[in-house]
């Protein structure tokens, strides 16, 4: 019986340190409310040629909670303080859409969502118009998303200024400019 009150005491000792030392101050969950877009050479499959490849990465980050109950000790975790936001984006993508300042082509003028001419790096090889929820959003708030396109505009010398907007799965929006993108084969 000692032994039985022992290692309840000893579970319940262990618990109330972890939840004093990591008291709920790390959220499991992030929302993002604005884009980072970075050019980035692609240098591994899938693509065999590719003209343009962005890095989409979540930025003006907050963790959040999700209303559940209290976990006393995560067997995962032992008695160490898990990493906020380590269960991905509060809100999935809805969708994504790129745009330029500038006529792409005759199809894809200023303005137009040109999310049909570019794919998703990681997963199924879809056209950005093509969400995905299982492959398609961000993985923590350091990891962005990769996406390329094939396409080449009607006049290969002009560059572009690209803007990236993402809708959530609750209406809101995310949105990130890159000046200066030149289409070529690469």
């Amino acid at each position: 019986m000692k032994k039985v009150f022992s290692v309840l005491f000893l579970t319940i000792g262990l618990g109330l340190i972890y939840s004093s030392c990591c008291n709920g101050d790390n959220p499991p969950f992030f929302d993002y409310t604005r884009l980072q877009v970075a050019p980035i050479s692609i240098v591994s499959q899938p693509p065999t040629s590719y003209t343009a490849a962005l890095n989409i990465i979540p930025d003006n980050i907050s963790f959040v909670a999700d209303a559940a109950l209290p976990n006393l000790i995560p067997a995962a975790y032992g008695l160490s303080c898990p990493e906020p936001g380590r269960e991905g984006p509060k809100h999935k993508i809805a969708s994504i859409s790129i745009t330029a300042d500038k006529d792409f082509d005759a199809n894809y003028p200023a303005g137009a969502s040109l999310s049909p001419l570019f794919f998703y790096f990681f997963g199924p090889q879809k056209a950005l118009t093509e969400v995905d929820p299982l492959f398609n959003d961000f993985v923590s708030p350091e990891q962005g998303l990769i996406v390329y396109s094939k396409s080449l505009p009607a006049d290969t010398t002009q560059a572009f200024q690209l803007t990236v907007r993402i809708t959530k799965d609750n209406g809101t929006t995310a949105e990130g400019v890159i000046q200066s993108v030149k289409f070529s084969p690469k």
